[in-house]
């Protein structure tokens, strides 16, 4: 009896020992390391429930598909000392909000986040050289990236069809030099929010389609040292002007671009393809740098005729006709006031300052008290142009100093500003002031290039309705 009783709990042990462990764990060569099975110095496999873990230090390299779908995670760390993160890694990690990736990582591989439609919080490392195709392909949640100058390789659809991403500034020139135009093929396509495009001084090419259907980007400003466009800008329907810098030989694609309205194009321009211009259906001026006989020799006028289209071809010319910033008087004295100024009712709190009879702003306060509004915008600086750029629809991260109320220490020098000011990559003419470094707008001439409403009444000062249309 005894017997058969020990023989019943020796059994019912080896069961429940079995059911322990999971048939991952008894591959060759692989062991556990708490809830990670291990091979060596790679993380294969996660059998945990936790969503927001740490990988086990000692651990080189993520394997293929190692965390793929496991739709728990919410936080990943990745520890100092891992170079590589595998193919497929965090594959389809839908819940995945956040990943620490350190500087010792110089390889992120294809699909390695594919699909992490909840993905906000990713910092990409000094370090990172390589990101293989579609590494970052649909994180719908991604709004913002920046690529920093040690990559030098992009595959292709990197981040493509990230449809929330709004920002993107890449550093690494030396990802787009070269003979070869293999690296960052379609590397934002369908990247439907994208807005704002910084790209590196020493880039040599865009790569093919490499904005392809970035429907919202309406201007990007091309580096001086660039001389191939490929077939970078095809299908971005919001894009409005173009300006192609000196040196490019090849114009590119502007297919599908149906809000283009006007396009810079150099007398260094050898070659314009046939379907250069087709369905650019706004086009109405090419302000071309050369002559009317290189215009028909590179197939400009092919390409025009082609597309169907009748623009008028400005040739000797290098840039559209702008009308010049109003000449303002300099050394003027600008005097600190506390007049009142409501936006959509409520009370606010900037710094303002009369010059001449007439109240000025800063252009950052007046983006602070817009953003989360339908009329917000960002403000930001293009030094190749000298211009400080206003983009309408995006976000405004206040600043220390921005909406500081009444100025104190009386009277200020105020110099009319040398900055150009874009909005929306369209040059505006407004008076603008230069006070401590920054630029003051009368509110109506903001109202004005911005499309929101100014007001005046005894009762209630200035004010400012984002709901209605600018008037004078």
């Amino acid at each position: 009896m005894r017997k058969k009783i020990l023989s019943l709990a020796l059994a019912l042990a080896m069961c429940l020992g079995l059911m322990a462990v999971p048939a991952a764990a008894v591959n060759p060569g692989e062991e556990w390391v708490g809830d990670f099975v291990v091979k060596g110095e790679t993380v294969v496999g996660y059998y945990g429930d936790d969503s927001v873990i740490t990988i086990p230090d000692g651990i080189t390299k993520i394997g293929e598909s190692a965390f793929a779908k496991s739709t728990n995670l919410t936080s990943v760390t990745i520890p100092k000392g891992v170079t590589k993160i595998g193919e497929g890694a965090f594959r389809e990690c839908t819940n995945l909000v956040s990943v620490t990736i350190p500087s010792s990582v110089t390889v992120i591989d294809t699909r390695a986040f594919y699909m992490c439609t909840n993905l906000t919080n990713v910092t990409i490392p000094d370090g990172v050289t390589n990101i293989f195709s579609y590494a970052f392909s649909y994180c719908t949640s991604l709004t913002s990236i920046t690529i920093p100058s040690s990559v030098t390789f992009f595959g292709a659809y990197v981040f493509s069809n990230c449809t929330g991403l709004k920002n993107a500034v890449l550093l690494n020139a030396s990802a787009f030099s070269g003979r070869s135009n293999s690296s960052g093929s379609s590397l934002f396509q369908g990247c439907t929010s994208l807005t704002n495009v910084t790209l590196p001084d020493g880039m040599e090419w865009l790569a093919p389609n490499m904005f392809e259907g970035c429907n919202s980007l309406k201007s990007v400003a091309i580096p001086s040292g660039v001389t191939r466009i490929y077939s970078a800008f095809i299908r971005c329907r919001g894009l409005t002007s173009i300006t192609i810098p000196a040196g490019v030989t090849d114009v590119g694609d502007f297919a599908y671009c149906t809000s283009l309205t006007s396009i810079v194009i150099p007398s260094s321009v050898q070659y314009v393809g046939s379907g250069t211009f087709s369905n650019c259906t706004s086009l109405t001026d090419v302000y071309f740098g050369g002559s009317k006989a290189q215009w028909k020799e590179n197939g400009g006028e092919g390409a025009l005729t082609n597309a169907k289209i009748n623009p008028t071809v400005h040739f000797n010319s290098t840039q559209p006709t702008t009308p010049s910033q109003p000449q303002q008087p300099a050394g003027e004295t600008a005097s600190p006031t506390n007049d009142k100024l409501e936006v959509n009712g409520a009370a606010a709190n900037p710094t303002v300052y009369k010059i001449g009879g007439s109240n000025y702003f800063k252009i950052r306060d007046v983006a602070a008290l817009l953003n989360g509004t339908e009329k917000q915008f960002a403000v930001g600086y293009d030094g190749t142009k000298n211009a400080v750029t206003a983009t309408t629809g995006q976000g405004y991260d206040k600043q220390s100093g921005d909406l500081a109320g009444a100025a104190t220490g009386g009277g200020q020098s105020a110099d009319h500003s040398n900055d150009a000011i874009y909005v929306d990559g369209q040059k505006i003419t407004a008076e603008v002031y230069k006070i401590n470094g920054s630029n003051y707008f009368k509110l109506r001439d903001l109202g004005k290039a911005l499309n929101f409403y100014v007001g005046w009444s005894a009762e209630r000062g200035m004010y400012i309705e984002t709901g209605k249309p600018y008037s004078e």
